[in-house]
């Protein structure tokens, strides 16, 4: 019992996290001006200075065309063109929302996923790392989160010995 992979995490039903897949987020295009009609580049994606993958595209006014290359478990290259459909969205005090139209099941989505194909999380059957993480890690995690938030050592088991600035000491105020 209690071996190498036999941790709640590693164990053989865990579905693929979108933290270890290649994404296009549109919001991220927006910032850059990477949406306007007839842009033409490419996004990369590197670990250490290593590019470990790139996707060309180009823009028109109602979606976004990807060229790239896949490669499915050590077999032959193959060319992929994938179209991205546009949708828009009103926005309170006016202005118009872009997102992304999955092609696999047509949902309104910021994020797209790379695999054979872009699609959404849900096409791709995604989930989030945090999401597999037993329930004394994801306190653990909290904890240092909030640990980290008031400039305090992440181990959970120190002390916070300084109290951050304008926090509250819990002695009445003298009026």
């Amino acid at each position: 019992m209690g071996g190498p992979g036999s941790g709640y995490y590693l164990r053989f039903d865990s579905k693929q996290t979108v933290e270890s897949m290649y994404d296009i987020d549109i919001r991220w295009m927006k910032k850059r001006g990477l949406l306007e009609p007839g842009t033409i580049s490419k996004i990369s994606w590197s670990i250490n200075g290593e590019e470990t993958g790139s996707v060309g595209f180009q823009v028109t006014k109602s979606r976004m065309i990807l060229n790239y290359r896949n490669q499915h478990n050590g077999g032959e290259w193959e060319d992929i063109e994938d179209e991205i459909f546009f949708t828009w969205t009103g926005c309170n005090y006016g202005g118009k929302r872009q997102w992304f139209l999955c092609p696999g099941c047509h949902r309104r989505v910021a994020i797209i996923y790379g695999g054979k194909y872009f699609r959404c999380r849900h096409c791709h059957d995604l989930t989030y790392a945090c999401q597999q993480e037993s329930p004394p890690f994801r306190l653990t995690r909290k904890a240092q989160k909030i640990r980290k938030r008031l400039g305090a050592s992440l181990c959970t088991s120190d002390p916070i010995t300084e109290k951050p600035k304008y926090m509250c000491t819990g002695r009445p105020l003298n009026y």
